[in-house]
């Protein structure tokens, strides 16, 4: 059972590198190029980690019922992440009008944090030598 998941899993990871390799070339038809490009990549090392684990998985001491929810949740949440992932891309739901975008920059610029307050906050770190 668990040398037969692990060839699936094998066989999930090199299909994921066949789909992200024909992925890329429609990259720039996306409707939201950077989030097709999170999924590119996103695909790529859920390949290299299903190769790893299919490599690793009949050496598990597990029992069926728990290998068998294992396999299931793992090739589940792994394709539903990607999944998503792809359709905001198609969608271009990572892509709203931000008109409110440039005045919140230009007011975190032109805000300056008190010098002792920045050093010593214990929330954040410190980005200046202490003089």
């Amino acid at each position: 059972m668990l040398s037969r998941q692990g060839d699936r899993l094998l066989q999930l990871g090199v299909a994921l590198f066949l789909v992200t390799s024909f992925e890329g070339f429609v990259i720039p038809g996306f409707a939201a190029p950077r989030l097709g490009l999170s999924a590119h990549s996103l695909m790529a090392l859920l390949g290299v980690l299903f190769i790893a684990i299919g490599l690793l998985w009949p050496k598990l001491s597990l029992g069926t019922a728990a290998s068998q929810l294992a396999f299931w949740l793992l090739v589940y949440s792994s394709l539903a992440i990607v999944a998503a992932y792809l359709l905001g891309a198609v969608w271009g739901v990572a892509t709203p009008p931000c008109h409110w975008l440039p005045e919140l920059r230009t007011e975190a610029i032109s805000r300056k944090p008190s010098s002792k307050l920045w050093r010593t906050h214990p929330h954040r770190p410190v980005l200046f030598p202490l003089r």
